[in-house]
């Protein structure tokens, strides 16, 4: 004969392991997340300002089994800092007050920086992540 009998605590305690472990996940995600910003940041060209105050890190998500750290910056011309640029040269430029002299500018790659420095840190995040889920659950 089968016996349901503690079922639902087990079920409560399965429940719970899960909610752990996606907590802390997202915890070690988020501190990968905010190095990575400020990684990109302290590489970012200066001027104004205006660049590295746009780099922004809003949190990890969770689509399905995956978790998303995402790294941007709603500035138009953030990619063509990024990656590089063509420009006309003897154009003046009213805004900069100066005529560009280069034909091509060469990228700062500030977000891939950020994002390479992200991707060494991950690993032992995760390590970390783990063991404080561990730690906590110890006591369920």
């Amino acid at each position: 004969m089968f016996s349901s009998k503690g079922w639902d605590e087990e079920e409560k305690r399965l429940a719970k392991i899960a909610i752990v472990f996606d907590e802390e996940i997202r915890k070690g995600m988020d501190e990968v997340g905010f190095e990575m910003r400020d990684i990109a940041r302290d590489e970012a060209p200066y001027a104004t300002g205006t660049l590295k105050r746009s780099i922004k890190f809003d949190g990890t998500e969770r689509e399905g089994e995956t978790y998303k750290a995402v790294l941007y910056s709603n500035l138009e011309y953030a990619p063509h800092v990024e990656y590089g640029h063509r420009q006309e040269v003897g154009k003046y430029i009213p805004a900069l007050g100066k005529t560009l002299v280069k034909r091509y500018i060469k990228g700062f790659y500030f977000m891939q920086k950020g994002k390479e420095a992200g991707k060494k840190q991950l690993k032992p995040a995760m390590v970390r992540a783990i063991k404080r889920a561990k730690e906590r659950l110890e006591y369920v």
